[in-house]
């Protein structure tokens, strides 16, 4: 996120399995991180979901993208 999208703020979960939750191994932690690009307007403000205007194969494209340029640098 810092070297691609210019080390925005952002919002981190740690998501858990829920209290009393019969879960046994099946459930795991993990951690979300998402960036703050944009500003909430009404749709996000009254429903509490986001939208968002990319495309996956524009965020996929960007990410391969990434990923490659971290691969060819030198150790």
């Amino acid at each position: 996120m810092r070297e691609g999208l210019n080390d925005p703020p952002f919002n981190y979960f740690i998501h858990s399995a829920p209290l009393k939750a019969d879960v046994g191994d099946a459930y795991h932690w993990h951690l979300e991180l998402i960036p703050k690009l944009s500003t909430a307007a009404g749709f996000e403000l009254g429903t509490g979901m986001w939208i968002n205007v990319v495309k996956p194969e524009d965020s996929a494209a960007f990410l391969r993208e990434r990923v490659q340029k971290r691969e060819a640098q030198p150790a």
